[in-house]
C-alpha cells in the first residue's frame, strides 16, 4: 500500500511543473516537440512504480530522466520567450 501511495504522491507532485512546462513549450517553441518530450515523460513516470521498491540507484532511472524532460521543456520555452 505504501508503494502505491508514494507512486501516486510523486506523480501528483511532478504533474503541475510538467504541465506548465509542456504548455509553455507548446506555446513558444513547438507543439510537436512538446508532444514527443511529453510522451517520454509519461514513459518515465510509468516506470516509477516498477523501480520504487528497488534499492536506491534504481529509482533514479525513472526520476532523473523525467526531471530532465521538465527542465528541457521549460528551458527552451523560457529561451524562446526571452528571444521574442
Amino acid at each position: 500500500m505504501r508503494a502505491a501511495d508514494r507512486c501516486m504522491g510523486n506523480y501528483l507532485e511532478q504533474l503541475l511543473p510538467f504541465l506548465v512546462a509542456l504548455a509553455a513549450h507548446a506555446a513558444f517553441v513547438s507543439a510537436n516537440a512538446a508532444a514527443i518530450v511529453g510522451w517520454a515523460w509519461l514513459v518515465f513516470r510509468l516506470y516509477y512504480p516498477l523501480v520504487y521498491s528497488r534499492p536506491f540507484p534504481g529509482l533514479l532511472i525513472s526520476t532523473v530522466p523525467a526531471y530532465w524532460c521538465v527542465w528541457y521543456l521549460l528551458g527552451h520555452a523560457i529561451y524562446a520567450a526571452a528571444a521574442m
